[in-house]
């Protein structure tokens, strides 16, 4: 049976020619990637974040240093002047004269060496009476500012005496101490009634 079945394919096969059988490929399914893989999401990859915190460099010049160094007073290295000694000053009295209920004098004192000395405050005045004290004295203050007396420098003291109602004998001399000193100059220059005598602080000419 399988015989006869071969025959008549051969006889088939050698009789008149027949059409060609449409030769197609087997179809190969196509593979979709839609429906066979998942679908991959899209993680958003992150930015690193740039810090803007200005580097040490960057803050220097954002915000300037001020490396002045603050500048300390300046200072003498030679010893401080020292005060005037009484040696080393010429005292003169300068007679003012008066006005209407005031008499007016003055206290000159010079620089007669050749060293600078320091002068502040203002004499003490005595007025004296025939080798007497005239009224109360007038002590020695040490008030206003530091005078820098050089070599042939002068400084002055002003006298004042109200006189207004008062009838007190007038001097016939005074004695003058000049501060941080203790020795005593008498003059006859200075002639004031010992009412109420008042002595200003030294000023530089």
């Amino acid at each position: 049976m399988l015989i006869a079945g071969g025959v008549l394919l051969a006889a088939c096969t050698t009789g008149g020619s027949s059409p060609p059988l449409p030769t197609t490929s087997p179809e190969t399914p196509s593979v979709s990637t839609s429906s066979t893989a998942p679908t991959q999401t899209e993680t958003p990859t992150e930015t690193p974040t740039t810090s803007t915190v200005p580097s040490v460099s960057d803050t220097t010049s954002a915000t300037p240093t001020d490396t002045t160094t603050p500048t300390a007073p300046a200072t003498s290295a030679t010893p401080q002047t020292p005060p005037c000694a009484a040696s080393q000053v010429k005292l003169d009295v300068l007679r003012g004269g008066a006005t209407l209920g005031q008499e007016l004098a003055g206290i000159s004192v010079t620089n007669s060496s050749t060293t600078a000395c320091a002068l502040q405050g203002s004499p003490a005045v005595q007025l004296m009476r025939s080798g007497k004290p005239l009224g109360a004295q007038i002590p020695v203050g040490y008030g206003g500012g530091m005078i820098l007396l050089k070599s042939g420098d002068e400084a002055q003291a002003q006298v004042t005496n109200t006189t207004t109602n008062c009838s007190a004998p007038v001097s016939d001399s005074a004695q003058i101490t000049l501060p941080n000193t203790s020795k005593v100059f008498t003059t006859k220059q200075m002639q004031l009634r010992a009412c109420n005598v008042k002595v200003t602080a030294f000023a530089s000419e």
